[in-house]
């Protein structure tokens, strides 16, 4: 069963627009929007609404079954940094947290640290989440997502999940800077 009509909401629960473009996409707000504070959809003919008390970000899962929802300041009640981020299934129960997989990557550009040091970083949190796959990845059956994953000095670390599972893929990363 899948989301139809998924829409942004506001504190107060109005709608700011649509999630999704017509062609699929999903759709940025303005910066001069009020904070996005939740999200409402048509599931089995009834309306589901999820509201937060905190600034959050949505994205649909490829197959619209489901919206990850994460947010970013750290006395977030719901989603405290590092791990950010859920997954909600298209009813609006909770199917999952996402937590933050170790870094796979052997460096951070801007940084001298070493492989070992890297390795032991504390993440900032998920910065960035979105739909699709990264290069290397060969089994398209999955319904991939990635998320960015900050780890300091404007460094992140892009990883690819399974919405369906919420695990992360071991092999597969790019990195980069904001």
């Amino acid at each position: 069963m899948t989301m139809e009509d998924v829409h942004f909401l506001d504190s107060s629960g109005n709608d700011l627009g649509p999630v999704l473009t017509s062609a699929g996409r999903i759709q940025r707000l303005p910066e001069d929007s009020p904070a996005l504070k939740g999200a409402i959809w048509s599931h089995c003919g009834q309306q589901i609404r999820l509201m937060f008390d905190a600034w959050v970000e949505v994205c649909p899962t490829p197959t619209l079954d489901g919206l990850v929802v994460y947010g970013y300041p750290k006395d977030h009640k719901e989603f405290g940094r590092p791990d950010n981020a859920a997954i909600y299934n298209a009813d609006g129960t909770l199917r999952c947290r996402l937590a933050v997989p170790r870094p796979l990557t052997r460096y951070l550009p801007g940084t001298t640290s070493s492989a070992d040091v890297v390795a032991q970083m504390q993440a900032d949190g998920f910065w960035q989440i979105g739909r699709g796959y990264g290069d290397g990845i060969e089994d398209r059956n999955v319904p991939w997502m990635w998320a960015d994953i900050g780890y300091g000095f404007d460094a992140y670390e892009r990883r690819y999940f399974d919405p369906r599972s919420g695990k992360f893929d071991q092999l597969h990363f790019s990195i980069g800077r904001r």
